[in-house]
């Protein structure tokens, strides 16, 4: 758009690649021809053409002046990439080959000057002997500067007569396997600044084993870390140091913070402490004095506000910045309910905004404002998302500055979808010219739709694609109940919609951390979710499902699982409806670990599917990740909450790992394991399997050839058919199919399914061992 005239641009995909202008307020066209590419300015008025020049395939760059139309040719030659114009549209930079040298090289054009000029090449003595241009960012802000991007210069070729061996030193700041995956991605590259005024130095920011946290025009904000950053609880090597680097001169200096942020007007910088807890107290460096203060120390929430029992998070209180308030003056901050206003200097005490603790609304800027990129206007309204944790309802309020008054414009039990924005994610998106906004909505039992709003009072269907009419869909209802250690839990128990209250209807629990919060959201069917419970699909299919919250204590995942879940069997199994003889669990990833735990230490379940699970504890803590960094802190500090190593602890990893509990397993189980699974290893699959089959339990795997992590498609579609066979036959009484009953011979692989049921075979039968003896489940 340039001053009240609009313009559409249609590039036509024919042989004369025309780029068609439409004066929407004339209706008169212009068409340019053989154009590639264009890049539009945000001014309305200006347009860049890329073309093929001629038959030797000479690229030429235009600009393109779109009140007058008039096109100037500004640039001939070859290999052009990384085109920028700065955001007054009155410079352009790109990387391209220099006609005279035939190195890529920096251009620059302004509008005025005759041709753009080629500035710097990989022979410049601004560009360090080691390092070679590698690819344009873009502008600061003002246009003073052009950030750009450095490789190394290739690495010389091996030597020959010498040996290729990977030596692992225990001083490695990183694993070998680690270095070798961060050598495949690539050269890895550095931030450098160049000023667009001669001379034309280049300065290098970024340098090896730095990470670029955040940046204005005058400043950058980087963490200098030679380890990796999950083993930062225990190698020293692995702490980063946050330094703030002057782009104007050069100078860095050290910031006492981690996961830092600069302020927008660069005042300030914000960020957690060295700890680098997320959550914990948030803290201010003044960039003016060097002062650094806490500036969350008094507001009044409890630790662990977070809600999170994972080791990492100790000592957090759930706190994180929101956003800004303009010149720097005050900082928006999260806790894990309210909105606090915050003095960043300290001598105002911080100001509750939407005191929403105590009916334990959750509330949050509409729009995810990315700090020091966003500034919230204290005098216009603020919208915000909240989220009830108690009731599980959504809805949107408005909070005045001025007046300091929170309303309520609507709740419900819904759950709203966010949109992509510029500056991260939004729970709207607003019309340019009007106060209409359209937003995305669903519950349980309606399909995500479009709705517009003016005053998020009152939602007028946009979209009404309800596919679920067609089907018995679901209800869901929000269940309470006890843990085995008293804990006060909660669960989401799905019905089909022809619910009877006359019927016994069999049971599958599934479960991952904490899962309650989605009470409301809709389950798509058959949505290719790699291997967890397709909770619609069983529950149109006649199954209830139970989706439960599993609360840990550190050092017994298993156990913690166990108490959850049997917790809420012992509930379930009190309603008339439940046919507690025919209850099953399903579990993936880390919840597959989950369910290997529960077959081994319970009888109560009549079959279990267990998907991409570990099963030896142990050997998955000496084991890498896709990326090929350690699995330690996984176990230690993140889900696995061991808390401790195998060395100091064998006894605590020994009781949290199924494989060592084989022999006492009575559940059919149905494991899904990938060879080409990465987050868990085929390993584990294929160790709790062989296991399973040396002690003559019913067990079976799948394995896919295209499979990972879970499976997708038409795998998945197999899956999970082949899933609802062993679920019917086990917890409806349905006849077995063949796979179940005789399995496939690999010379038959991929030309027989074994769907069809096994008329002569009432149930699986013994295993392979000799003589069998019932295995006690201890005391």
């Amino acid at each position: 758009m340039q001053n009240d005239t609009e313009w559409l641009a249609c590039q036509l995909n024919n042989t004369g690649k025309e780029l068609l202008l439409y004066n929407l307020a004339t209706g008169a066209k212009t068409a340019y021809k053989n154009v590639d590419s264009y890049i539009r300015g945000k001014d309305g008025q200006t347009l860049i053409l890329q073309s093929t020049a001629d038959s030797a395939q000479n690229i030429s760059l235009q600009w393109l002046h779109l009140p007058t139309r008039h096109l100037k040719e500004i640039w001939k030659g070859h290999h052009i990439n990384h085109i920028h114009l700065d955001e007054a549209d009155r410079q352009l930079a790109f990387l391209a080959q220099d006609n005279h040298t035939a190195h890529p090289a920096i251009w620059l054009y302004k509008p005025g000057e005759g041709k753009a000029i080629s500035l710097v090449n990989n022979h410049s003595p601004t560009i360090p002997e080691n390092l070679e241009l590698s690819a344009i960012e873009g502008f600061s802000k003002d246009g003073s500067k052009l950030f750009l991007q450095l490789k190394s210069k290739p690495l010389p070729k091996r030597t020959p007569g010498i040996v290729p061996v990977n030596i692992w030193s225990y001083r490695d700041a990183k694993l070998q396997s680690q270095q070798l995956h961060e050598l495949s991605l690539g050269t890895p590259t550095y931030l450098a600044v160049m000023d667009t005024k001669a001379p034309f130095h280049i300065q290098r920011i970024q340098q090896a084993h730095e990470k670029i946290d955040d940046r204005t025009g005058d400043a950058v904000l980087l963490t200098y870390r030679e380890g990796e950053a999950s083993e930062r609880y225990w190698n020293k090597v692995a702490k980063g140091v946050t330094y703030l680097v002057n782009l104007n001169n050069g100078q860095r200096w050290s910031v006492p913070l981690s996961r830092a942020s600069i302020s927008p007007g660069g005042k300030y910088i914000m960020g957690y402490g060295a700890a680098e807890i997320w959550g914990s107290d948030l803290h201010i460096y003044e960039t003016g004095t060097g002062i650094t203060r806490n500036i969350t120390a008094n507001i009044p929430v409890p630790q662990q506000d977070a809600e999170s029992d994972m080791l990492l998070t100790k000592g957090s209180c759930g706190l994180s910045g929101a956003a800004w308030l303009p010149e720097d003056t005050a900082l928006l901050v999260y806790d894990n309910y309210d909105i606090w206003q915050v003095d960043p200097s300290g001598k105002k005490t911080p100001i509750n905004l939407t005191n929403g603790r105590n009916e334990q609304w959750q509330l949050r800027l509409a729009t995810e404002h990315i700090l020091g990129k966003n500034v919230v206007q204290p005098g216009e309204p603020l919208l915000l998302k909240g989220f009830n944790k108690a009731s599980k309802e959504s809805g949107y309020y408005q909070f005045t500055f001025s007046t300091k008054v929170l309303t309520l414009l609507s709740k419900g039990n819904y759950v709203f979808g966010k949109f992509p924005t510029p500056y991260g994610q939004s729970y709207f998106l607003k019309a340019r010219d009007a106060e209409v906004y359209l937003v995305k909505r669903e519950q349980a039992t309606q399909s995500p739709n479009l709705f517009a709003t003016t005053d998020f009072r009152s939602f007028t269907p946009v979209s009404q694609v309800y596919p679920e009419k067609a089907v018995n869909w679901l209800t869901s209802e929000l269940v309470h109940f006890k843990t085995l250690d008293g804990i006060s839990a909660q669960a989401i128990l799905y019905k089909p919609e022809n619910f009877d209250t006359l019927k016994k209807y069999p049971l599958i629990i599934h479960y991952y951390e904490k899962k309650s919060d989605e009470l409301h959201q809709y389950r798509h069917p058959i949505a290719d979710n790699g291997g967890e419970l397709d909770i619609a699909w069983f529950v149109s299919h006649g199954y209830l499902v139970l989706l439960s919250d599993i609360h840990y204590k550190t050092g017994e995942p298993g156990a913690s699982a166990y108490r959850s879940v049997i917790g809420a069997v012992q509930y379930m199994t009190k309603l008339p409806y439940v046919d507690k003889d025919h209850i099953g669990i399903q579990g993936h990833s880390f919840g597959g670990y989950e369910t290997n735990y529960l077959v081994t230490h319970s009888h109560l379940f009549a079959a279990a599917v267990s998907s991409s699970g570990v099963c030896d504890v142990t050997s998955d803590f000496g084991n890498v990740w896709p990326n090929d960094m350690a699995r330690q802190e996984y176990w230690e500090m993140r889900n696995g909450r061991m808390g401790t190593t195998p060395w100091e602890a064998p006894d605590r990893y020994m009781e949290n790992s199924p494989i060592f509990y084989v022999g006492q397993i009575s559940t059919p189980l149905l494991l899904l394991h990938n060879r080409n699974d990465k987050n868990v290893h085929f390993e584990q699959g294929l160790e709790f399997f062989l296991g399973l089959r040396r002690a003559s339990k019913r067990a079976w795997m799948l394995e896919y050839d295209n499979g990972g992590h879970g499976v997708w498609g038409k795998e998945y579609q197999d899956y999970l058919l082949r899933m609802t066979q062993f679920f019917d036959h086990y917890l409806k009484g349905a006849p077995a199919p063949k796979w179940i009953t005789q399995g496939i011979p690999a010379d038959r692989k991929g030309m027989e399914t074994g769907f069809e049921l096994d008329d002569n075979t009432r149930t699986p039968g013994e295993g392979l061992l000799i003589k069998q003896e019932k295995a006690e489940l201890p005391q």
